[in-house]
């Protein structure tokens, strides 16, 4: 796997073109070059090691059957919205998410589910929250990995909206939370 990488003269266009063919057209292309910036990270000039099997594993993971699927949103009606809304409920999660917090009720839970359910044309209510947590979280183990490479090869400090989304995707399906917040 690695030295089919290494050999890919545009193994860099290949990953964003991957990105490309998953993101729904429907979503403007600054956002999706947004999306696309932060899932396709530059190798640093000298990669250590590890940093060059992460960007490998990048490449490999963006072929497993899952990978489009699940960013399609087949039941989504208004797929430009809903990743809007999934940058900015990322940023809403990102500190907790570095402060260390396991997946958890709060605001960015609340927006994030809320988010899910408009973009459906649902209501946020207990059976959806179970059921959208249920439709997603088979999927979080692949797209963690995805995404703690992408922070292995960017060294980042602050957590990368792959990672908080799977984080609260894990929040959406813990058992430990009761249902929506009232509204504001």
């Amino acid at each position: 796997m690695l030295s089919r990488v290494q050999r890919l003269p545009d193994a860099q266009d290949r990953l964003a073109g991957a990105w490309g063919q998953t993101i729904p057209a429907s979503v403007p292309a600054r956002l999706a070059d947004a999306i696309t910036a932060q899932a396709v990270p530059e190798l640093p000039e000298n990669p250590a090691a590890e940093v060059v099997l992460a960007d490998a594993e990048l490449h490999a993971l963006t072929r497993h059957q899952d990978f489009p699927l699940y960013w399609a949103c087949p039941n989504v009606r208004d797929k430009a919205s809903l990743y809007s809304e999934l940058l900015d409920t990322s940023e809403l999660a990102a500190d907790t998410v570095a402060g260390g917090e396991p997946p958890q009720p709060g605001e960015a839970l609340d927006h994030f589910s809320r988010a899910c359910a408009r973009s459906r044309g649902e209501d946020d209510t207990p059976g959806f929250r179970t059921f959208m947590g249920a439709q997603l979280h088979g999927t979080i183990p692949l797209f963690r990995r995805y995404w703690q490479h992408v922070a292995t090869i960017t060294a980042a400090q602050r957590p990368n909206l792959g990672i908080t989304h799977c984080w609260l995707v894990e929040a959406l399906a813990s058992r430990q939370q009761a249902g929506p917040a009232p509204a504001r």
